[in-house]
């Protein structure tokens, strides 16, 4: 082959390898660009399922909101033994034909109405009906309301969500009738002390579900309950779960907290948490496991189950432990305070009492020997005093020095507020200040607090009831007498008197303290009526007594012993003709409240 002619084809042979290589080039890029493509579809379908989910889920979470209780509109009446619903202006609204009837919100006209109660199944037949009188909710067989007992709420039911059964399995639906779940569950109920959780049975075994039917707690207990922990700043919001399974070894106990996290397996045949303990982020357990007793925070194992008992002392928040028919004294992260070496040891007050070879040795909650004649020192609310007793049983008092205050010559002292003592001697009570002088004498049968109060309630022997404020003065006196204490004020009715204090015992002026009411009640020569805002007398001063209107806006009137109701506006409703066992009967319209002691109570004439 001429020179000329190889170089040529071997230019022709390069040119193609060039050009396979650019092709392949070519290629592997046209693929990655493919590929990008992809993962940027891929990547936007991705966000589009996110956003998609996220608006389910918002638009469900929107569904099962909590419903508050923002009006009082309708109320539960009786008649005959029959029950029906009436609202807040004294119409009726439900006619009163059904065995009971649930308002789970009383500012919403859902009213589950009950009847046809069958005695075998335990189980009424339901219907739900509006203040129309319509049936709705037709969809749900069964509808109930849930009751809830133990939480925050003042009103008996769930007021956001109903629950319903179909074929011996249960459902929820909101309170506006939109299905939360279908009926998946053997059981459904409110979780005693915690708020907007219930609990349901699934498969035979319990778990926790919120109201929305996400599950907070798996089904796999036979057993669940709150630990009831309450906090005036979370409420029961920091209530943990004990939790418990039936075996053949008997009923093993486990703890979650409040998030369902595990805090002890069920492995335990006992256990508590120190709810006394106010540490919302904190779990105090003790535990016992083939009969030994342990001790543990959060997850952390501070004792191990080694004891034959565990106490504890809130006063001293110290623990104390027996072994052996020995006994000792730890504080809260498991140090010793006191060696397992006493025959006897209790708590008093801030003092501990241990017997230790037949003596009496008293020590102070660091562990260090008290010498003196007290073997109890008990706080008070008070900082200022400390409650004593001495090696005779007597009570006394000292102040913060420790100096004595109150002889110990009582057989029981409790701090009643500012500078004053309730002292018992045997069966008779009275009041002292903090110079012990007698304030009440020690002669009545019955002394006692007015909770949320700097009020005292005596009951002498003729039983005589006396009111005194904060200043240990007399302000009311009376056979019968029934006190309310509500936001603003004290109300305190006798058969022939109303009057209104603070909680000082302060007297406050009616028509200062209803200053928005169109009629206020007023006595006058020993007869009450109604007058306006300005004085002028709407309904004659002719009657026994007068109550002032109440949120609903309706008064009550007394005349020789019986009841009638008026209007904001003035009108009586109802002449007193009717005899109601109550010192001051709550209206609505010819209605009046009955309390039952267990749920909202019912109205009737």
């Amino acid at each position: 082959m001429p020179m000329d002619a190889e170089k040529n084809n071997t230019k022709r042979s390069g040119d193609i390898r060039e050009s396979v290589k650019r092709k392949r080039g070519y290629s592997q890029r046209i693929n990655r660009k493919k590929i990008f493509k992809l993962l940027v579809k891929l990547a936007i379908a991705a966000v589009v399922v996110f956003l998609l989910v996220a608006l389910i889920r918002l638009i469900t979470s929107k569904k099962v909101k909590e419903v508050p209780v923002s009006s009082e509109d309708y109320f539960i009446m009786m008649e005959n033994g029959k029950a029906g619903v009436i609202n807040k202006k004294g119409k009726v609204v439900i006619n009163p034909e059904y065995d009971y009837v649930q308002i789970p919100n009383p500012s919403i006209d859902v009213f589950i109405c009950l009847f046809d109660y069958n005695s075998q199944t335990g189980i009424y037949d339901s219907k739900v009906i509006n203040s129309k009188n319509e049936e709705i909710y037709k969809k749900f067989e069964n509808a109930q309301a849930i009751p809830n007992p133990g939480s925050s709420s003042e009103y008996p039911f769930n007021t956001s969500i109903l629950k319903y059964s179909e074929k011996g399995k249960y459902g929820l639906s909101t309170i506006y009738g939109d299905k939360i779940c279908d009926p998946i569950y053997e059981d459904i109920t409110q979780l005693k002390y915690k708020d907007g959780l219930l609990k349901a049975q699934k498969n035979g075994k319990y778990g926790i579900i919120r109201i929305d039917n996400s599950v907070l707690v798996d089904f796999k207990y036979s057993e669940i309950v709150s630990d009831a922990y309450y906090s005036k700043e979370s409420k029961y919001d920091s209530a943990g779960f004990i939790v418990l399974n039936y075996t053949d070894e008997g009923t093993l106990y486990g703890y979650l907290d409040s998030k369902g996290k595990v805090y002890a397996e069920c492995e335990y045949n006992s256990l508590r948490r120190l709810s006394e303990i106010k540490e919302d982020d904190s779990v105090y357990l003790l535990v016992s496991k083939n009969g030994k007793m342990g001790f543990q925070k959060n997850t952390q194992r501070i004792i191990d189950n080694i004891y034959d008992e565990i106490e504890y002392n809130n006063n001293n928040m110290l623990l104390r432990l027996k072994d052996k028919n020995k006994y000792g004294v730890c504080d809260l992260s498991g140090e010793k305070v006191l060696p397992v070496q006493y025959s006897s040891i209790s708590f008093a007050g801030k003092y501990i009492n241990g017997v230790y070879e037949d003596e009496l040795i008293v020590y102070d909650n660091s562990g260090t020997k008290i010498n003196g004649d007290f073997t109890a020192l008990i706080p008070t609310s008070n900082s200022d005093f400390y409650i004593t007793i001495d090696r005779d049983n007597k009570y006394g008092v000292v102040n913060a020095n420790k100096i004595n205050i109150i002889q110990n010559e009582y057989s029981f002292i409790e701090y009643a507020y500012g500078n004053y003592f309730i002292v018992t001697n045997d069966i008779y009570s009275g009041v002292v200040d903090n110079y012990g002088k007698i304030i009440v004498g020690v002669e009545c049968p019955v002394i006692q607090k007015v909770s949320g109060t700097k009020l005292v309630q005596t009951i002498d022997s003729d039983g005589i009831i006396s009111i005194y404020n904060a200043n240990m003065e007399k302000i009311l006196e009376g056979q019968d007498i029934k006190i309310t204490v509500e936001d603003e004020y004290v109300r305190v009715v006798s058969e022939n008197d109303i009057k209104y204090f603070d909680t000082n015992g302060n007297i406050l002026n009616n028509k200062a303290l209803f200053k928005d009411n169109e009629i206020i009640a007023d006595e006058k020569d020993g007869k009450w009526g109604y007058i306006d805002k300005v004085g002028n007398v709407v309904i004659d001063y002719a009657y026994d007594l007068a109550i002032d209107l109440n949120k609903h806006e309706y008064g009550a009137i007394k005349l020789d012993g019986n009841w009638g109701a008026v209007s904001k506006d003035g009108k009586i409703v109802v002449t007193p003709t009717k005899e109601v066992k109550d010192l001051a009967p709550e209206f609505i319209g010819e209605y009046y409240k009955v309390s039952n002691g267990y749920d909202s109570g019912y109205y009737t004439k």
